[in-house]
């Protein structure tokens, strides 16, 4: 999955388990993943989408979830054919 955020964002995956010691329900953070702004699409891990903080990134506008179709073809250079001093080519309007 790859988006396009206008503020930073900290994501974090985590699992509720209990608490073997206390029998409390805790978070256990399996992993994070910072997103910085910026206009360029980045790469994300698609656990992602499944965070709250992702839902309301998307209802305000500061994240974008884009699809990049193809990649944007190289430009074309001409061949030039070059000259020595003093050398003519053949072809040329009179």
């Amino acid at each position: 999955m790859q988006i396009i955020c206008t503020k930073a964002f900290q994501f974090i995956q985590h699992d509720i388990v209990e608490n073997p010691t206390t029998k409390e329900k805790v978070a256990v953070i399996k992993q994070t993943h910072k997103i910085t702004p910026s206009s360029h699409p980045q790469i994300v891990p698609d656990w992602i989408r499944d965070d709250d903080l992702f839902d309301m990134g998307v209802a305000d506008g500061s994240i974008i979830e884009v699809k990049v179709i193809s990649e944007v073809p190289a430009k074309k250079t001409k061949e030039v054919k070059q000259m020595g001093w003093g050398g003519s080519v053949s072809g040329l309007a009179k």
